[in-house]
């Protein structure tokens, strides 16, 4: 198993063995997770937000506990 590993990792530095993002395509366009002003997240409007969780909540409530 170490052997190999170890001829793996010689692979990989040599460029035998492509692995994306370690020694292929390491650089891509700004993620929209991250980009922007707002830290990409996109965060709910609050009150949309209480009107789901009220609504889930009727919801359970309404269920058969069995």
């Amino acid at each position: 198993m170490v052997e190999s590993l170890a001829r793996r990792a010689r692979e990989i530095e040599s460029g035998a063995r492509t692995v994306v993002g370690v020694n292929a395509f390491t650089e891509s366009a700004e993620s929209p997770l991250t980009a922007g002003a707002d830290g990409g997240i996109m965060t709910p409007d609050p009150r949309a937000e209480a009107d789901q969780i009220a609504r889930l909540r009727a919801f359970r409530g309404k269920r058969d506990a069995a």
